[in-house]
């Protein structure tokens, strides 16, 4: 699965530095042809931040930092999981930039991480069949990102975003209280849902691609909690409390506006 996010990367990479270099000839053969009005080409800053309405691409590739938190009420017993470890993340975005100052969008998300886990039963800390994390997320989601002072005139400013997203998929989580004799390792694999934010800021390459540097922080929420509506016995004996990952990622982006 890396390997394929991977190439889809590459691939989004080379179509839009092909593309850079078709719109670049165009303002080269423009400019030439507009050598006879000087002052006009002077006016012209083919550095300056997009102020156009355009389809709008994001590739992004990062590292990983993931808490995983588990915590189960069985009657009288009180159980909780919890560890973590780094991994990486890959994502596609793709939609619709407005002005230069919106963008609306949907993406595509791959995420994997490893780690350790500590258990505690009845808050002792208890020997368990595996404490090995090895875990990864598939994921789908909506939002926005934020150019806020594409107006201003201090270049450093022009490229800096806020990024806000939902997510939906699904978390392929191992599972450290299954005993099986033939596999070290079990995965469970759930519903998830969450949502992340994301600051960071772009350097223009090109005329209308851009490179950068963001910091994400990531929560998603796992469905994992057994079945029980309809028996009220077993929704007082069994409660789920808390399954959550809380991520920070340190992002390398790619974009074309």
């Amino acid at each position: 699965m890396i390997r394929i996010l991977l190439a889809l990367f590459l691939a989004l990479f080379c179509g839009t530095s092909f593309a850079q270099d078709v719109d670049t000839s165009f303002v080269n053969q423009d400019s030439r042809a507009s050598s006879e009005a000087p002052s006009q080409a002077k006016a012209e800053s083919p550095k300056s931040t997009p102020k156009r309405s355009s389809f709008y691409i994001n590739g992004g590739i990062g590292l990983d930092y993931s808490h995983i938190y588990y915590s189960q009420h069985h009657y009288n017993q009180k159980i909780k999981y919890d560890g973590g470890g780094f991994g990486v993340v890959s994502e596609i975005t793709m939609g619709f930039l407005i002005k230069g100052f919106i963008a609306v969008h949907g993406s595509f998300e791959y995420l994997s991480f490893g780690g350790k886990y500590d258990l505690s039963h009845n808050n002792e800390t208890v020997k368990f069949f595996n404490d090995e994390i090895d875990d990864f997320a598939i994921l789908g989601g909506a939002g926005v990102t934020m150019f806020p002072f594409t107006q201003s005139s201090t270049n450093f400013l022009q490229s800096v975003f806020f990024s806000a997203k939902f997510d939906l998929g699904l978390i392929f989580t191992s599972d450290p209280l299954s005993d099986d004799s033939e596999r070290s390792l079990i995965h469970n694999n759930y519903f998830v849902f969450g949502m992340d934010l994301e600051a960071g800021k772009d350097w223009q390459i090109s005329d209308r691609f851009f490179m950068g540097v963001g910091l994400r922080w990531q929560l998603l929420g796992i469905v994992s909690g057994e079945d029980s509506a309809g028996d009220p016995k077993a929704e007082q004996s069994h409660n789920n409390d808390h399954h959550l990952v809380n991520s920070i990622q340190l992002m390398l982006r790619f974009n074309r506006k």
